[in-house]
């Protein structure tokens, strides 16, 4: 997914290897057989078919047909694992066939793609608009300045390699380019003729992305790297800008995306490759990966029609970084997908994201059954799969293009008990004579019915624990440095959240304590945009000073994961407008994430606080294997490539720190921990 730049020096044969038919290169590199039966159950030992293949950096991996491409990085080469045997696969084996086939290319392989188009069914045609594969398989490796062209037909040996099997399985040619390649993608041919290669390059002067026509596998296999056609530059980018991702779309267009200033700048574009024309497409950030699908037979829409982009984890917002969002290209201009109809409208989509790790593999795959977190299964029209750096797999429905909620006993989001937090430290039930809410709330302090006062909207309510303090310190006004002495007029980037009459207060004398001594605090006189002007401070009083709460809103409200929600005071409304981050079946998205009715009030010292715990009535479809599998002899952690072999039902997942990659059931998925896994390593 993502790809650091670095140098990386040309391959070529190594000693001590396991041959294939040779056409302009030869097969290198030393592999065994490497499949393990199931892990049926937790206890379950595997029963060892083979000797393991000892595979060495499995940082890539995709399927073409029913073969899986790995990467073996630390041994510059492929390995094909057959995924057409049923139960337990196996590699693909050398002409040797007591060796597993080494399929040798550039120098640490990384990143891998293939040839990828879709039928040309309209969509109203009623059959789905199947990905139709290629021939090729390419490999690229971070900071090299070449393309490994792979060709990946097999066809199966009878007694030995079969005539029309020569070449197959090997690396026809090494592409050279003119600098460091980025990010790759490819289109797969059409009635005979060639693929096409898209490719970007990084330099000083900026980055550059090229297509270029690759011939059928049995031209190229005879012609060199100058034989190839001449590439075209389809876009050039300013300095300092590089393509971290390329996805080819149906009808001649392309998607570039590019990143900038370490991250926090970039752009993505819809290129037509006929006219050049770009059109920019609304990604809330910069996107480090692209996806899409075929089309489904449950949805409308064409294949290619959503753009999946991961954004760069250096977009935030109050309820995360980071995530997977979609652009709708069938609509002019693109905007966010639109997930699902719910009180007769459609809702733009909010962004998917996946706890706290970052993303490391996406799949996307039409029509697929899997089971559901009640046990039952269901076909989603497009199943959705993340692998994240905390060791987590997100299952989602990218159908739908949202999250499985797998809380099955939550009717929404839950409002418990209020209770007073004093300054002291002590606790005490909220009851209504304390002031505070207006309304019926607490005749029986243990119940946790609160009405519709305060009410948390379903989708945008969070887990968390909400403060209403009173005299509060303002978050983004605490311990703000002033120059020394200070004046009057005091910078600050949140002043904005201060009001005329609220208390500013300095460090103060030796001994005077945080909050200073009665003569280091004063009244707050006016709010400038970007400053706080006060009451003159008498000397003394030092940096830095602290704004609480106080006047007609002396109430702070916080939630412990949301942040800073504003203010209130006795009598008065609060709303918190707030950001949905999941859309329930028939969510009102007018509705804000918290709104309460304050009470006349009561007597409280400062500091003391009202609490209120909501939790959201919402839980993802995540799922991990078991990092303490000991009859697999090694720890599991950070999964990274991921995909769905739709014809043979199952989920196979790379973990590079294991060298190894599992295979997981989608009948037998459930939340939590999962045991029931095929190894092969």
């Amino acid at each position: 997914m993502r790809r650091v730049l670095g140098a990386a020096a040309k391959g070529g044969p190594r000693p001590g290897s396991a041959r294939a038919e040779p056409r302009k290169r030869s097969l290198s590199g030393r592999f065994y057989l490497a499949p393990l039966a199931a892990l049926m159950l937790a206890g379950c030992p595997p029963q060892q078919t083979a000797t393991p293949a000892n595979i060495s950096g499995t940082v890539g991996m995709l399927q073409v047909g029913q073969l899986l491409f790995v990467t073996s990085s630390d041994r510059h080469e492929l390995r094909a694992l057959d995924l057409s045997i049923p139960d337990t696969h196996d590699w693909v084996r050398a002409p040797n066939a007591l060796e597993p086939l080494s399929i040798p290319v550039l120098d640490r392989p990384s990143g891998l793609v293939r040839d990828v188009r879709y039928s040309d069914d309209p969509p109203d045609s009623g059959t789905p608009a199947v990905e139709i594969v290629g021939p090729y398989v390419y490999a690229i490796s971070a900071g090299a300045p070449e393309i490994s062209i792979v060709w990946a037909n097999y066809t199966k040996p009878d007694g030995g390699l079969q005539e029309e099997a020569k070449g197959q399985l090997t690396e026809l040619m090494r592409l050279p380019t003119s600098a460091p390649v980025t990010a790759v993608a490819a289109r797969g041919p059409a009635d005979g003729g060639p693929s096409t290669l898209y490719f970007a390059t990084f330099e000083s002067s900026g980055a550059s992305t090229w297509s270029l026509p690759v011939r059928p596998p049995n031209d190229l296999a005879d012609a060199g790297p100058g034989s190839v056609l001449a590439g075209q530059k389809l876009l050039a980018s300013a300095a300092g800008e590089s393509v971290s991702a390329l996805l080819p779309l149906p009808r001649g267009r392309l998607v570039i995306a590019t990143r900038k200033e370490a991250g926090r700048g970039g752009r993505t574009v819809l290129l037509d490759e006929a006219t050049l024309a770009t059109t920019p497409l609304p990604f809330p950030g910069p996107v480090r990966h692209l996806a899409t699908h075929e089309r489904s037979a449950a949805l409308a829409g064409e294949a290619g029609q959503n753009v999946f982009g991961i954004l760069e984890e250096t977009v935030c917002s109050p309820t995360g970084c980071g995530g997977l969002l979609a652009v709708d290209v069938g609509q002019t201009p693109p905007s966010i997908a639109r997930d699902y109809m719910s009180d007769g409208g459609r809702n733009t989509m909010v962004p998917i994201r996946f706890g706290d790790g970052l993303v490391q593999g996406l799949a996307l795959a039409s029509d697929v059954s899997i089971a559901q977190p009640d046990g039952t299964a269901a076909t989603l029209p497009v199943l959705g799969l993340a692998t994240t750096s905390t060791g987590e797999i997100f299952i989602f429905n990218a159908g739908e293009l949202r999250q499985i909620d797998t809380d099955g006993n939550s009717g929404g989001v839950s409002l418990q008990s209020i209770t007073v937090l004093e300054a002291d430290g002590s606790q005490r039930p909220y009851a209504e004579f304390d002031g505070g809410f207006r309304g019926p709330i607490f005749d029986d302090p243990n119940t946790t019915d609160v009405d519709e006062n305060p009410a948390a909207a379903d989708g945008a309510a969070r887990d968390e624990l909400i403060s209403l303090t009173f005299e509060g310190r303002i978050p983004g006004l605490i311990d703000v440095p002033t120059p020394n002495p200070p004046g009057t007029r005091f910078s600050a980037e949140q002043a904005s959240r201060a009001a005329p009459g609220d208390r500013i207060l300095f460090a103060g004398t030796p001994g005077a304590g945080v909050d200073g001594g009665s003569g280091c605090e004063k009244a707050v006189v006016a709010v400038e945009p970007a400053a706080i002007v006060t009451e003159p401070i008498p000397p003394g009083c030092e940096s830095p000073f602290t704004v609480r709460a106080s006047g007609r809103q002396p109430y702070v409200v916080a939630g412990s994961a949301t942040g800073f929600m504003g203010r209130v005071g006795n009598s008065q409304s609060f709303v918190y407008t707030g950001e949905y981050f999941h859309h329930p079946d028939g969510v009102d998205t007018s509705k804000p994430q918290l709104e309460l009715e304050m009470g006349p009030g009561g007597e409280l010292s400062r500091d003391d606080r009202y609490l209120i715990p909501t939790q959201s009535g919402f839980a993802p479809y995540v799922t991990a294997v078991d990092t303490e599998l000991a009859s697999i002899g090694r720890n599991l952690f950070h999964p990274g490539s991921v995909v769905i072999n739709k014809a043979g039902s199952r989920i196979l997942v790379a973990y590079p720190p294991a060298d190894m990659v599992l295979e997981l059931n989608p009948a037998l998925l459930t939340p939590g921990l999962v045991r029931n896994v095929v190894p092969y390593r």
